[in-house]
């Protein structure tokens, strides 16, 4: 008997007690750590999904306003070429990250879902079904 509390007919000792305890706790971290990273890729991808739609405000901006902050016609169809193609990288990266996290996470994107936050859970709701839709929409956008 080892310590005071150990009965003497306990048949496990004190090292694979602590062997067992060791290993639940490494699991317990791990899945921890895996709580946050989905966390994190879920905010990476609706970080880029508000990027994408704050340029999409600037382009309906642009092209609402005639002489928009006094550009020029010439001066204002650059601009649109530009914040086109800067919203066009912005979603293919966006398309690229989602599809590494997938692939990454061997899972369905739906599980990226956090219970305990109900508001949190219907954004990521209309972010996923986006996505699912989006690759119909893509050619529409230009």
């Amino acid at each position: 008997m080892i310590w005071p509390w150990q009965h003497e007919t306990d048949a496990v000792d004190i090292v694979t007690k602590k062997k067992f305890f060791d290993q639940h706790m490494l699991v317990s971290r791990l899945n921890e750590e895996k709580e946050i990273l989905i966390h994190e890729m879920m905010q990476h991808c609706l970080n880029l999904k508000n990027s994408v739609a704050s340029l999409q405000a600037l382009v309906t901006a642009v092209q609402k306003s005639s002489g928009f902050n006094g550009l020029s016609e010439a001066a204002a169809s650059g601009f649109l070429c530009l914040l086109h193609s800067q919203m066009e990288d912005l979603k293919k990266k966006r398309k690229a990250v989602l599809r590494c996290y997938k692939s990454v996470l061997h899972c369905d994107p739906g599980s990226w879902i956090a219970p305990e936050d109900p508001e949190e859970q219907m954004d990521s709701i209309d972010f996923l079904q986006e996505n699912s839709s989006e690759s119909d929409d893509d050619s529409d956008d230009i």
